[in-house]
């Protein structure tokens, strides 16, 4: 184990993870759905995890092909400026003409519906300010139909960020018969004052966007297959597709990286699980879901879905663990909570390495689909480790926020200040580059993820998806080990091995312990998971 990766500690030169997801980025470029450069990476991960030796099978999907072309904004009034604009993913376009207009600044859809006559003929900018990605992003999201319900000629929104140096954010929005982008934030909160000021605003739009027939593409398992139950599955996951401007290294390559690293991982320690562990490469999350309602189609064919122990997904950034956030769409009878509460008796085992925290309410868009069948799902929460003094890493400044939904303001009980989620400077813009990763907290996420996964392949059964029936009244002469006698049996020895064997190989469990035992555990301990939104993330 020692011998895997140099035992001076863990950085971008001996993390095998890290090293391939910069690969990737930087070789690629953005991973857009229906891209050759997607297909291409692709192609790499599956001949890669191939020559890892484990199973990689190529679901075929077809995904939506939406093409960018050339875009522009500039202010004409009352002054000339050229805007930090991008069009918003599946928008209109202007049709080969310029659309140069008035501008009318709301604050959001109902001071529009409020003021809809003002917008007739205009160009409508959303100054809506973020406050968590869940609250602000059905702005993005509806904008062009919002603006065109009240006849203005193109609509403009406030990047969803919470902080900007003049990059602005594109992202999924329902196509309207009007174009639609995304400015900066200080663009917007110029355009706010210039308003606020009575001053006449003016603006020249431009965009050419193509929507082309749908694209052939194909989500990726990596397989580490069961000794036991080969065809009963422990799923983790991240989406592979990136927006067409990003190269999408946080959102969503260090989740794709660590869920393929947890399989690579676990097979060269030579760990058998008795369930298999599939480690799923999902396409087309950022613009239309393809990939989550194959499985979900192939999987109601196949009938391979009641084979599921759980499904996870990462998709919130690789910073320091802290748990799952559990759903269940079947809580008859209290299902959910017979799920969590066995999750809980296997928290411990990541203890000392962050990722113990088991929360309810959680999932992600690849994985909602299945969801609905009554798989337990789960997101995976993730902190920054600013929240724990004494750690520096190289990417900072991404707080998460404590709730390790990423998506809100956070209170650090350390410093008693509010920060901005730094997931959300980054996202969807062209700032997502590999130097948002920082390896060891890629590393610690494996770790974390290995653990866990390899625990619930273990179980005695599939995780409960509801309560059992009232026991029959027979056979109280058995002499079986109760489940939880059992559960605690196995896992004390895999548990243990895989404690010793994870903190070995990422040889930073001294590290961590300085940092780990100066988090009050109980600050955390009610928090809640990611509260997830059915938007295109």
């Amino acid at each position: 184990i020692n011998n895997l990766l140099p035992s001076t500690g863990v950085t971008q030169y001996n993390s095998i993870g890290w090293q391939r997801l910069a690969y990737i980025c930087d070789t690629f470029g953005p991973r857009f759905s229906g891209s050759q450069n997607l297909e291409n990476a692709l192609d790499y991960i599956r001949d890669q995890a191939i020559s890892d030796g484990l199973k990689v099978t190529e679901e075929a999907t077809m995904v939506p092909k939406w093409v960018r072309g050339e875009e522009w904004g500039y202010l004409i009034s009352p002054r000339v400026k050229k805007l930090h604009l991008i069009g918003l993913g599946m928008s209109n376009s202007t049709h080969g003409k310029n659309i140069t207009a008035q501008v009318f600044v709301v604050s959001g859809n109902p001071d529009l519906q409020a003021n809809c006559s003002s917008a007739e003929g205009k160009i409508v900018l959303f100054n809506t300010i973020f406050t968590t990605y869940g609250a602000t992003v059905s702005t993005r999201s509806n904008a062009a139909l919002w603006a065109q319900s009240c006849g203005a000629v193109a609509a403009l929104i406030r990047s969803i960020a919470p902080f900007s140096m003049q990059n602005p954010h594109t992202g999924y929005s329902n196509t309207g018969n009007i174009p639609a982008a995304a400015i900066s934030l200080e663009d917007a909160s110029q355009l706010q004052r210039m308003q606020d000021r009575g001053q006449d605003i003016v603006v020249s739009l431009y965009m050419e966007n193509t929507l082309y027939p749908d694209s052939p593409s194909r989500n990726l398992w990596i397989d580490l297959v069961g000794s036991e139950k080969p065809d009963e599955y422990v799923l983790v996951s991240g989406h592979g597709d990136s927006w067409d401007n990003t190269e999408g290294a946080m959102d969503d390559g260090g989740g794709f990286i660590v869920s393929w690293e947890v399989v690579r991982v676990l097979n060269s320690l030579g760990l058998k699980p008795k369930r298999t562990i599939r480690a799923v490469v999902w396409v087309n999350e950022e613009n239309g879901d393809a990939g989550g309602e194959q499985y979900l189609t192939d999987g109601l064919i196949t009938n391979i879905l009641v084979n599921h122990s759980i499904a996870i997904e990462t998709d919130g950034g690789v910073f320091q663990p802290l748990g799952l956030g559990v759903s269940c769409s079947d809580t008859s009878n209290g299902g959910c909570g017979l799920a969590i509460a066995q999750l809980e008796t296997l928290a411990p085992l990541t203890h000392s390495i962050g990722g113990d925290i088991v929360t309810s309410g959680g999932g992600g868009t690849d994985i909602d689909p299945i969801c609905g069948t009554g798989i337990v799902c789960a997101g995976w929460n993730v902190l920054d480790p600013r929240l724990s003094p004494g750690t520096t890493v190289t990417n900072n400044p991404c707080t998460t926020d404590a709730m390790g939904a990423w998506d809100a303001p956070v209170f650090d009980p350390y410093t008693q200040t509010m920060y901005d989620s730094g997931y959300f400077w980054f996202h969807h813009s062209d700032a997502d580059t590999i130097e948002r990763i920082d390896p060891t907290q890629l590393n610690t996420n494996v770790a974390s993820l290995a653990i866990w996964t390899y625990s619930i392949a273990q179980l005695p059964e599939l995780l409960p998806r509801n309560a059992p029936a009232p026991p029959d009244k027979k056979d109280d002469s058995d002499d079986k080990k109760s489940p939880s006698t059992t559960i605690i049996i196995i896992l004390s020895v895999v548990g243990g091995v895989l404690i010793i064997g994870f903190i070995s190989l990422f040889a930073y469990r001294v590290h961590r312990k300085q940092t780990q035992n100066q988090i009050d555990r109980e600050e955390y301990s009610h928090l809640r998971g990611n509260e997830g939104t059915n938007e295109r993330a």
